[in-house]
């Protein structure tokens, strides 16, 4: 579970890194 609930923050974090970038691009 905590292996799962580690990879889970990891996507949302990735997520959030992508999303800045399109932010940027935008920007």
């Amino acid at each position: 579970a905590c292996i799962k609930k580690l990879f889970e923050s990891n996507d949302q974090l990735l997520d959030a890194e992508e999303i800045f970038d399109i932010a940027k691009s935008m920007a």
